[in-house]
């Protein structure tokens, strides 16, 4: 009868603990869409992402959202894992399908839901976890990483249920360390910087299959074929390119009455004519009968990359 009991109270409590409260989801939420390239921020509904971002504790989304928000690695406890897998499948599929609004909203919710389990206490329950000393951590939490800028770095993974068992473990680590109060908010913060890390990882994952690659062209992949640094381009530099006229062998070396004010490239006007089917600049084949948009993006580290996109009429 007693182990019953502490079942049922157990799972009372973890039916109610957040760690991360709304303020600081919300944050995590902002933090990895302002962290994405522009292209790929036009892919999502920011209103229903940072939305999803919250809704998992909310009572109301509990039909959309039923996974418990805990792995525990030591007992294999909860199904936060098939959650986040699931929740990867239904957004990829949802926004690749052209259904913005639903697959914004469930994105965000994959963001709680892996950000939870970046949190330590989401992965054990041992008696000393009170509920006092949890809305304590919570409230720590939450003042500490309100103030934290950070951009996220982007981590690689094999699939999305390893990758959130690997970061229960990682953070289960830290579960114990949590009781001594002189290494608690170091832990924490480092907890919030993986969080952050680790949902924009998968953020970009999703959107890197969902996003046409003509989209999204990184200078790194062209490198070899050009010379950029003889093109003085601002890193804030942005260029309506109509119609580029150029023979296959073009030279991307411009001289200096070919860049206009400012380091700008000038552009041709659609009203010329070409026989070639197609140019190529920079490596990148174009059509001469349509227009693009270049313009360069910070990566957050000190590099840029080019992104050239088609012009719809």
């Amino acid at each position: 009868m007693k182990k019953i009991l502490k079942v049922i109270l157990i799972l009372s409590f973890i039916n109610s603990l957040f760690s991360w409260n709304t303020k600081t989801h919300t944050y995590i939420g902002e933090i990895v869409y302002s962290s994405l390239p522009p292209v790929w921020q036009d892919l999502l509904d920011k209103g229903e992402f940072l939305s999803g971002c919250v809704a998992p504790d909310k009572k109301e989304y509990g039909y959309i959202f039923k996974w418990k928000h805990v792995y525990h690695p030591r007992t294999s406890f909860g199904d936060l894992p098939q959650g986040c897998e699931e929740l990867y499948k239904q957004s990829l599929s949802l926004l690749k399908t052209g259904k913005k609004k639903q697959g914004s909203f469930l994105l965000g919710g994959l963001v709680h839901y892996m950000s939870d389990i970046c949190i330590p206490l989401h992965t054990e329950q041992d008696a000393w976890e009170t509920e006092d000393v949890h809305k304590e951590i919570e409230k720590e939490a939450e003042d500490l990483v309100l103030g934290v800028k950070y951009q996220p770095k982007e981590v690689k993974f094999a699939n999305i249920f390893s990758f959130t068992v690997s970061l229960a473990n990682d953070s289960y680590k830290d579960y114990d360390r949590l009781r001594d109060k002189d290494k608690r908010l170091e832990i924490l913060k480092n907890r919030f910087l993986t969080a952050c890390d680790s949902c924009y990882s998968v953020v970009s994952d999703i959107l890197s299959q969902v996003a046409p690659q003509k989209q999204v062209v990184s200078l790194s992949a062209v490198t070899p074929q050009v010379t950029t640094t003889s093109i003085p381009v601002a890193p804030d530099a942005e260029a309506k390119l109509n119609s580029v006229l150029l023979p296959t062998e073009f030279n991307p070396s411009l001289s200096q009455s070919e860049q206009g004010s400012g380091g700008q490239v000038k552009t041709v006007p659609k009203t010329q004519k070409s026989d070639n089917t197609s140019v190529r600049v920079m490596g990148i084949l174009l059509s001469p009968d349509k227009e693009y948009r270049l313009k360069l993006v910070p990566d957050g580290a000190g590099n840029y990359y080019l992104d050239i996109w088609e012009i719809k009429e």
